[in-house]
């Protein structure tokens, strides 16, 4: 061929390669410098490609094999690495260069104890890859937590060979598990200076500073990204750090360039998922947390973050379920326990989190694990554990402002008002951060201290300029204080601030919807929606209001469909769809609803147990019951869905299967006070009085239940009106801990058989506890309850010399004077609506007490001012007004009123009164 005649059919064959009309091949030789040349540059997938290119010319080459399989581990692809690694290995690759790597390849896999059933009597006869075997099983004892056998293959590792950059990076990993971080920092730094281009030795710097540094560990991180560009550790450690740091939009540029090399690896995925989370982009982050449950069902990180996203969705049984499965795989992961136990606590199960927290607390508890505990024992009243458990943790971080502040409001609940007031005012003034002056914001509102509460939210706001928490938090007093205008002026100052800021928004809802300004109310958060199209809890809180405007039904369903189909995996937006057809008694479409859900989200018990529920509504319990089984078999240790099991049977009077369900939840969750309690319940109504007191006396052999066994069987014997067996039970439980609330059912308990009994127990008792106040007050109450005006007036005084400004004691003891008809109910009284001005029923006493002294103007107005600040709008406020009326001689108004109060029929109690007063006029 001429010259000219071969460059043309070079030319066309080049140009036609792609048509497949001939092919330019480069040899294997070519192809492994080539995928050597890719790996130096980190691109594993061109290398991977060039080996694939190889092995098709030469499918039995063990060197490409074993080179491919190296490569699909580092890009993450473990299944296909282990394939091509074990392909090698057949094929002949030697031993000192396969054996390591699989090793590699199964503790990636999460398979250490394969590792040390196939490889640990290894031995290689090159030293370097004897070390690399060993180093690898020793991570292999330590996934195992066998931490002695770890120490004695590193031992063996570095005999092999002294200087092994990788068993002397573990070893400082050891030291530092050791509490040697200095040891393990010098040995890093020895291993860098040696090999100051070592991936390893610069990741392991990084990870030892982590929680020191963040600065220098973020920028060993770094250098680790310099030395392999895309590297899955080096990224994540960068992840870490910044999202530590709060630099989301750095912490995204990270995920992004990691998703550029791996767009399909699901270690990209699970950074993505945790960034969606922290950004409050709950769909995306569910999304992708359900593709990594179907690649990698098992893995704790993603079961953790599944925990994370569904408690963040409020779908708390699906929480549970996911970090339940977690400890079931690892029972010694902390921070998992920790989570399991913080789903608890919102689930009201505080029995279940003191278990799930009891491994940790039976050795050296950290401030996290004593916080849950104490949270725990404040949900089942046992407030002096809760303090316990604070006090211990404010003395491990004597400085730390969030177990001072718990401490303090456990402190408030116990009515130590003063003193909890007093910690949170100078942890406000010393921190600069805002827990504190949220808490005492919250303990003077409660405490009708709205004034104190104002200069308090004074003092929130200078520490946070521009932010809307202040102004909300302002707009709340200002609604407590009956001061609607300028608690929206407080709402929409919020919002200027933040335009999205739905607290606010929706305070400012409320108002629209008290002034009936319906279109108003759903325009703000039709405003969110144009911000966040999807946003399911505006979607679902103008269905709301539309739904209270009175909107066509069709209307309303409509709405409801639309949030759930922009929100298709949120159980949530069904859920909702499915109560609309329940509150207009459509359980035909709202069972269709739920049958819907179940096939859309099957893995969902939440939405299970809601089409339970549904299915029991619409007569259909058998139904009911199946669709319960199939919660259980999801959750085997969950009692939530055994209890409704328990509910269904109870309705349909299978009274012998409720208990044996409850009997299954008890065993599940032996310390969980509510199983217990209904347990006894049901067998109580059942008549089986016995075995309800068997219930309880079975706590009672329990330490750490004896207590609550004996206010269970003094419930039962209360129930059943056993005043003498519930006294007696009472005051076991009394010896073995004193506490005010036992001190008022034994009181309870003995006034109703033995009068003198009572009399002489609650007078050792304010004498043993001169500062109870709370029991005081009970006194007090249950004096002015039988109209024993002296002894009331005694109690109430006794309150007031232990806490002068008590609005609650104030107040009765002003009702007292005027009854005892003594002087001085005027004066009380007014002080009381200084202290805690625009409360109804002080309000309602002061006017009486005007009254009395024939006063009626003001009396009157005073009344018709309580009567519309009155959200509950009671019968008895105008039942009063009526008679201050008739005293004043304003028949026709009082007329009025009672023909109002008629009309009310059964549902005012006092309808007799109502009569008589009419036969008065």
């Amino acid at each position: 061929m001429k010259p000219l005649a071969r460059r043309l059919s070079l030319s066309l064959c080049l140009a036609s390669a792609l048509l497949a009309g001939c092919k330019v091949e480069q040899k294997v030789p070519e192809l492994m410098a080539s995928a050597h040349q890719y790996l130096e540059r980190d691109d594993y997938r061109a290398a991977a490609l060039q080996l694939r290119n190889a092995l098709q010319q030469e499918p039995n080459l063990a060197e490409a094999r074993l080179l491919l399989g190296q490569v699909l581990l580092e890009d993450g692809q473990l299944v296909a690495a282990g394939v091509e690694v074990r392909k090698a290995l057949d094929l002949g690759a030697a031993q000192e260069q396969v054996v390591p790597l699989l090793a590699r390849v199964l503790l990636s896999e999460g398979k250490p104890e394969v590792l040390l059933e196939r490889y640990g009597s290894t031995v290689l006869a090159q030293p370097q890859a004897q070390a690399t075997l060993l180093s690898r099983l020793a991570l292999a004892h330590l996934a195992l937590d066998q931490p002695q056998r770890a120490e004695a293959a590193l031992r063996s590792a570095l005999a092999a060979d002294a200087q092994h950059a990788e068993a002397r990076l573990l070893q400082a990993r050891m030291l530092a598990a050791n509490q040697d971080l200095d040891g393990a920092r010098r040995l890093v730094d020895e291993v860098l200076q040696q090999h100051p281009q070592s991936y390893y030795g610069w990741l392991t710097r990084a990870e030892l500073l982590q929680g020191t540094d963040p600065t220098a560990a973020l920028e060993a991180f770094r250098k680790a990204l310099a030395q392999r560009k895309h590297s899955m550790a080096a990224s994540n450690g960068i992840f870490t750090v910044l999202l530590q740091q709060k630099k989301l939009d750095e912490a995204a540029a990270t995920v992004a360039q990691l998703k550029g090399a791996y767009p399909k690896h699901p270690q990209v995925w699970l950074l993505e998922a945790q960034l969606a989370l922290l950004q409050g982009n709950l769909k995306q982050s569910r999304e992708l947390v359900q593709t990594l449950l179907k690649v990698a069902p098992d893995d704790l990180r993603v079961l953790q973050l599944a925990g994370l996203v569904e408690a963040a969705s409020g779908s708390l049984l699906q929480a549970a379920a996911h970090l339940g499965k977690a400890l079931s795989q690892q029972p010694g992961a902390v921070t998992v326990r920790q989570l399991q136990a913080q789903v608890q606590l919102r689930l009201g199960e505080p029995a279940k989190v003191l278990d799930t927290l009891q491994p940790l607390l039976d050795g050296q508890p950290d401030v996290r694990t004593l916080m849950l505990a104490a949270q725990a024992y404040e949900q089942q009243g046992q407030l002096d554990q809760a303090e316990r458990m604070f006090r211990s943790a404010a003395a491990q971080e004597p400085t730390d402002v969030r177990t001072r502040t718990a401490l303090a409001l456990t402190q408030f609940a116990r009515g130590q008002t003063a003193v909890a007031i007093d910690t949170l005012q100078s942890l406000s003034a010393q921190d600069q951060g805002t827990l504190a002056d949220e808490a005492l914001i919250g303990a003077r509102t409660r405490r009708g201290d709205f004034d104190a509460a104002l200069t308090a939210i004074d003092v929130l706001e200078k520490k946070t300029p521009g932010q809307p928490l202040a102004p909300m938090l302002r707009g709340r007093v200002q609604l407590a204080l009956k001061k609607p205008d300028e608690a929206r002026r407080s709402f929409e100052q919020a919002l200027r601030l933040d335009a999205k800021y739905l607290p606010a928004a929706l305070n400012l809802a409320v108002l629209d919807l008290q002034a009936k300004h319906y279109d108003a109310a759903a325009k703000r958060f039709e405003a969110l929606l144009k911000a966040n199209p999807g946003h399911l809890e505006s979607l679902l809180t103008v269905a709301r209001i539309r739904t209270v405007a009175g909107a066509p039904v069709q209307e309303l369903a409509q709405r409801y469909e639309e949030a759930v189909r922009l929100n298709p995996t949120e159980g949530s937006a069904r859920v909702a769809l499915i109560e609309h057809h329940l509150n207009q008694r459509n359980n035909e479409a709202a069972l269709a609803v739920a049958r819907d859900a179940v096939a859309a989200l099957p893995d969902n018990p939440g939405l299970l147990a809601v089409m339970a529920r549904v299915q029991l509504l619409a007569k259909e319990p058998n139904q009911a019951i199946s669709t319960l089984s199939k919660v259980i078999a999801q959750q085997p240790n969950s009692v939530q869905p055994l209890l409704m099991l328990a509910e269904v049977y109870t309705v349909t009077k299978d009274v012998e299967r409720a208990v044996e369900a409850l009997q299954r939840a008890r065993t599940l969750a032996p310390l969980d006070m509510a199983v217990q309690q209904r347990l006894a319940a049901t067998l109580l109504a059942a008549g089986k009085r016995a075995e309800a007191l068997d219930v309880a006396r079975a706590l009672q052999k329990q330490p750490k239940m004896e207590l609550a066994g004996y206010e269970l069987e003094a419930g039962i014997e209360l129930v059943e009106k056993r005043w003498r067996e519930a006294a007696a039970v009472l005051r076991i439980a009394l010896r073995k801990q004193p506490t005010t609330d036992r001190a008022k059912a034994l009181h309870t308990a003995l006034l109703a058989h033995d009068k003198a009994e009572a009399q002489v127990f609650a007078a050792k008792w304010v004498a043993e506890h001169a500062d109870d106040r709370a029991f005081l007050m009970y006194l007090g109450d249950s004096a002015l309850a039988v109209q024993d005006y002296a002894q009331a007036e005694s109690r109430y005084a006794a309150v007031l010399r232990l806490q002068p400004a008590e609005p609650a004691a104030l107040n009765n003891l002003a009702w007292v004077l005027l009854k005892l008809k003594k002087p001085g109910a005027i004066d009380m009284a007014e002080k009381v609506n200084q202290l805690a001005p625009n409360v109804p029923t002080f309000m309602d006493t002061l006017a009486q007490a005007l009254a009395a002294d024939k006063r009626w103007e003001q009396a009157i107005e005073l009344q018709k001012r309580a009567i519309a600040l009155d959200d509950a709008q009671s019968p008895t406020l105008r039942l009063n007004l009526v008679r201050l009326y008739m005293d004043a001689g304003q028949r026709s108004q009082a007329r009025a009123e009672l023909d109002a109060l008629a009309q009310l029929g059964p549902k005012f109690k006092q309808q007799e009164a109502v009569a008589q007063l009419l036969k008065q006029l």
